[in-house]
């Protein structure tokens, strides 16, 4: 199987503390986490864009997720915290993928 390049943006939800190596996983018979290449030097209050190569095991469905930690060691939780307004949004969302 090839490998495929996952891109995506992250920010550290209350702008005060920059992102360290985003990591990226693969939802299978578990969860693989690995770092990703950042394309932007992380600064408080902005979007940094992060990419990880990703090479599928088998064909099937599976999902993708991305997990970002902060300099302070906070890392986003499996699940997101009620949040009625979509502010600060800082959950796992899994991304469904089919490889054929």
């Amino acid at each position: 199987m090839s490998t495929v390049v996952v891109r995506g943006k992250a920010a550290e939800e209350r702008g005060e503390r920059l992102l360290r190596p985003l990591s990226g996983g693969v939802k299978g018979g578990g969860t693989n986490w690995r770092p990703a290449r950042l394309y932007d030097r992380p600064r408080a209050a902005t979007w940094t864009r992060w990419s990880l190569g990703w090479r599928p095991d088998e064909p099937g469905s599976t999902h993708l997720l991305a997990r970002a930690t902060d300099t302070a060691g906070r890392t986003q939780p499996d699940i997101a915290w009620p949040n009625t307004q979509g502010y600060l949004f800082s959950g796992l969302v899994r991304h469904p993928v089919t490889v054929v």
